[in-house]
């Protein structure tokens, strides 16, 4: 709830209206191996999905540029929680 920018872009074109591209997924069940990413014990649990989703057309061949950028951030009595994201995808459809 605490993101202050989310912005996707095609081949230098945004996509309007990020802000409705929010999903949340239903409780799942989820098994955590050894050695997860997460860095706790294996075990199982549960968990949901929430972000930001877009589907696309299919482009037309040739080179593309997909950009995703985001970040927020929350200041709270704890401290302050930054998170931010910007990754480009160039992609070649054939």
């Amino acid at each position: 709830d605490k993101v202050n920018l989310v912005s996707v872009t095609v081949d230098g074109f945004e996509i309007p209206g990020m802000s409705e591209y929010r999903f949340q997924s239903p409780l799942f069940n989820l098994t955590l191996p050894e050695n997860n990413a997460l860095g706790v014990p294996a075990q199982e649990t549960q968990g949901v999905s929430d972000g930001y989703f877009v589907m696309l057309k299919p482009l037309p061949k040739g080179e593309h540029e997909i950009r995703s950028v985001g970040s927020l951030t929350e200041v709270t009595v704890q401290g302050t929680q930054n998170f931010a994201s910007d990754v480009t995808y160039h992609i070649t459809v054939e």
